[in-house]
């Protein structure tokens, strides 16, 4: 694979590793040289008129890869549009449950595009009063059904409709919330873009954006006249959502995920395991510090059960890889909380798809409390 000579790399690093037609044409490059580009690898055509660093997007992961490629066609659209749903909360860096497969974007009531630009097409005529109807000049400006097609704009426009094509889709209607610039980019409020993750891919994945957004809200507070921080969502802003979206078919899912979301979750495992656990029917806290009879900490734990001391863990693949946890370290804890009477129950990520063992290893740890009890 090659890669783009240094003048290009360096423009397109100016665009988060992204070029657009626009960038090429006033870098001097043709249209055969931009072909051998894209033939040869280094640059990647992700969109009409929309290109990624071959080298960038071959190296990204799948979240990164779709940043790329929504920068990339984002920057082609006119002003007035920008990314929605779940391409907005991944360029405000919020998780998702799935990778999106195709970019999205809404209007975001600014002018609505121009007309393309044409060599062979007449100027514009001037303004000038109506004439009124049934005239002769009325009859003379009416469209004729025999005139040449004129040239279909392929730029998103804003109407009712949803519009698609093969990289993108344009949602109907007009942001609310007032939008963000993110490297460059148009992009939706980070809790309009949890509202669309909702809307298109139901309340657990909702609540895995929304937790995260509320968390990283808590964790983040900004210092009063700072910059908002992105993938930050206020409480306001959910209202003001759910009263202007009152009729969109996704509000229902976004109600739940409203009311659902919890800001003490930390990360999106916890998440889905507090939504299973829900779902399978059992009340739980959050981060719920566990002490012994003397009042001393022993540790804190991601869920508890409301009605017995059975303590609920999610242990993904980066509580070994991120945060240094040892299996001899977590058996200790385990040993612990068991003196402080709760039971512990550790859960994996393959855990999340198996609803009724999760059920039975709860309900073991429940037999066991009661058990103690007894003796």
């Amino acid at each position: 694979m090659s890669s783009l000579p240094a003048d290009l790399a360096a423009l397109a690093a100016v665009h988060r590793a992204t070029l657009t037609s626009a960038d090429l044409q006033t870098a001097g490059v043709g249209r055969r040289e931009l072909e051998r580009w894209v033939a040869a690898g280094a640059l990647c055509r992700v969109g009409r008129g929309a290109y990624v660093d071959g080298a960038a997007l071959r190296g990204a992961s799948p979240e990164q890869a779709h940043v790329l490629t929504a920068t990339a066609i984002s920057r082609t659209w006119p002003q007035g549009f920008a990314l929605s749903h779940d391409s907005a909360a991944l360029l405000h860096g919020l998780p998702l449950l799935t990778v999106p497969d195709t970019v999205r974007g809404i209007a975001t009531g600014g002018p609505p595009p121009s007309a393309p630009s044409s060599a062979s097409a007449p100027p514009p005529p001037r303004a000038a009063d109506p004439a009124p109807p049934g005239s002769a000049a009325a009859s003379a400006s009416a469209p004729s059904s025999s005139a040449a097609p004129q040239r279909r704009d392929p730029r998103p426009r804003k109407d009712t409709r949803t519009r698609k094509n093969a990289s993108a889709t344009i949602h109907r209607g007009e942001s609310v919330l007032p939008t963000q610039s993110i490297a460059g980019c148009t992009v939706v409020a980070a809790a309009e873009a949890v509202f669309g993750v909702a809307a298109l891919h139901g309340v657990e994945a909702g609540l895995v954006t929304l937790d995260a957004a509320l968390h990283r809200t808590v964790e983040h507070v900004p210092e009063y006249g700072a910059p908002r921080p992105p993938g930050t969502v206020y409480l306001d802003e959910l209202a003001t959502l759910n009263r202007a979206l009152l009729n969109h078919p996704g509000h229902a899912r976004f109600r739940q995920v409203r009311l659902l979301a919890d800001p003490r979750c930390e990360s999106p495992g916890e998440s889905r395991t507090r939504w299973l656990l829900m779902n399978l029917g059992y009340r739980v806290r959050s981060q719920v510090e566990v002490r012994d009879s003397a009042g001393r900490l022993a540790g804190r734990v991601d869920f508890a059960l409301e009605d017995e001391p059975v303590a609920v863990e999610f242990d993904g693949t980066g509580k070994y890889t991120q945060y240094g946890h040892t299996v001899a370290r977590d058996k200790a804890r385990d040993q612990a909380m068991q003196r402080c009477g709760y039971e512990p129950v550790h859960l994996l990520w393959a855990h999340l798809r198996q609803p009724e063992t999760v059920r039975a290893m709860v309900e073991h740890a429940r037999e066991r409390v009661r058990r103690h009890r007894v003796a």
